[in-house]
């Protein structure tokens, strides 16, 4: 279980971090 809760959340900040990547002044706060 907390195995699957853990690439979940990876999961999650990836397309985050994608979806930011999407936005340059986000970038650069990141």
């Amino acid at each position: 279980m907390n195995v699957a809760v853990t690439v979940t959340d990876e999961m999650g900040l990836i397309t985050i971090y994608r979806k930011l990547q999407q936005h340059p002044d986000v970038k650069l706060v990141l």
